[in-house]
């Protein structure tokens, strides 16, 4: 009965110790390189919901199509990383490190995009003075997610050089003298580069950074909302605005069902189904844009 207790222990560890190489796949120097998953940047939240303006509305559709790109980038690391180089004599471990590289990039773009949602999203929502509400720090809530962008970019050099240290397993061993140096100093870079994100993190804390980054986004928000008010006003003085947002907003709505379409088309390719997101998240933001030339009062429903 104890050897069997014995037993089961051992093939859990196993199995445990398996999982983890195959999620996360093994540096040319043996040692497991394990990648934290990735975290959507920490937001700042309003004292309580406020009316968004159309700019704030562009900037969150923005931040939607820079993430969906970033998808897209995700997929095509995730296909490299599976491809079978076994016929071309090629390790495995040079893909991986470099599908995992591209991965991580698709990761800090799509940080990217998730921060200028959450943050130049809150751009132009109603001034302080007329609402009561207090202003959101919008430049501190993008930079929030500097740290986090740091630390994929590290991941993706570090990665590089695991794919530079693999080239010499095998058939070309003989290039090793050159490749494995090659390899740790781009795995060093790497991790030093992520090193920078605690930092970042400490940075924001500052007093300072503080006052400078609310004093900065509330001149964003006056300067946002002097110049959505003049488009608008613009756009009804000249009778255009409605006839261009109601263009504006049908095109998008095309563009929306498009990205759609083309998702389901091709579920089966992770890369082109990806691609579909894109095009949604365009055709969101196309047809936000007439909002700018169209006062609220005279959009329709």
């Amino acid at each position: 009965m104890k050897s069997s207790r014995l037993a089961l222990r051992n093939a859990t560890a196993i199995a445990l110790l398996l999982a983890s190489v195959a999620l996360s796949g093994c540096s040319s120097t043996g040692t497991l390189s394990i990648q934290p998953p990735v975290q959507d940047p920490p937001t700042i939240q309003d004292p309580t919901p406020v009316a968004q303006s159309a700019t704030g509305v562009i900037a969150t559709n923005t931040g939607s199509m820079v993430s969906s790109a970033g998808g897209v980038v995700q997929a095509v690391g995730a296909f490299i990383a599976s491809t079978d180089t076994a016929p071309l004599g090629i390790d495995s471990g040079v893909v991986t490190g470099l599908g995992n590289a591209v991965q991580q990039a698709g990761n800090a773009v799509d940080i990217l995009g998730t921060g200028t949602g959450n943050s130049f999203g809150k751009t132009g929502l109603e001034e302080a003075n007329n609402s009561g509400q207090e202003e959101a720090d919008m430049l501190a809530i993008k930079l929030q997610s500097a740290p986090l962008v740091v630390e994929q970019v590290g991941g993706a050099v570090s990665s590089v050089g695991d794919a530079v240290a693999a080239v010499d397993n095998g058939q070309l061993s003989a290039v090793s003298p050159v490749t494995d140096p090659a390899g740790a100093l781009l795995n060093q870079t790497g991790a030093g580069i992520a090193s920078l994100s605690g930092n970042l993190t400490t940075a924001m804390d500052n007093a300072v950074v503080q006052r400078v980054t609310s004093s900065g986004s509330a001149q964003i928000h006056r300067v946002a909302m002097d110049a959505e008010a003049t488009t608008q006003d613009l756009g009804n003085s000249t009778g255009l605005g409605v006839p261009v947002n109601d263009l504006l907003v049908g095109t998008g709505s095309a563009v929306n069902t498009l990205g759609g379409d083309i998702t389901s088309t091709f579920a089966a390719s992770p890369v082109l189904s990806s691609s579909g997101g894109v095009v949604s998240a365009a055709g969101l933001l196309l047809g936000s844009v007439g909002k700018l030339v169209t006062p609220p009062a005279s959009s329709k429903p």
